[in-house]
This record gives C-alpha cells, sequence and structure tokens, in this order.
C-alpha cells in the first residue's frame, strides 16, 4: 500500500497557506505548515517530508537561504518547490 505525501508548506501569509493546506489535504496528503522560515527550517530538519513548498519572501529569512539550510541540514535530499 501506498503511503501518504507528507508535505511541509512555508508560506508567511495565511490566506495563501489556507488555499495551499486546502488544496493538499483535499488530496488525502499530510502538510505541515511554518510562517517562518526559521520554523520552516526546524521542521525540515527535524521530520522527513517529501516536498517541500517554500515561499522565497518571508518576514525573517529569505526563502533562497531557507532552501540552502534545508538541502544542507535536513537528513534526506527534499526536492524544494520555490
Amino acid at each position: 500500500m501506498k503511503s501518504k505525501l507528507c508535505v511541509l508548506l512555508v508560506e508567511d501569509n495565511q490566506a495563501i497557506a489556507n488555499q495551499v493546506i486546502d488544496f493538499i489535504e483535499g488530496h488525502g496528503w499530510d502538510v505541515d505548515y511554518a510562517a517562518t522560515g526559521k520554523l520552516g527550517i526546524s521542521l525540515a530538519i527535524e521530520h522527513t517530508f517529501d516536498v517541500v513548498i517554500l515561499d522565497l519572501n518571508l518576514p525573517d529569512i529569505d526563502g533562497l537561504r531557507v532552501c540552502e539550510e534545508i538541502k544542507n541540514h535536513a537528513s534526506v535530499n527534499v526536492p524544494v518547490l520555490m
């Protein structure tokens, strides 16, 4: 049996985040959400995700820096969509 897709969404705009979360959950996939780059990095390092959906314009850390930190420190090479 195929396991559920596990997605990390890093997005500071709550309205956009809600739409993306509804879409992801509507497909029966699991989603974790971070409103800041710092939390996104922490979640990506602590957990395993199939994909990260990443906003580039975050309030605390630039999205490119978040991607770099995830790629350098996550236990798996997770795809990052920006």
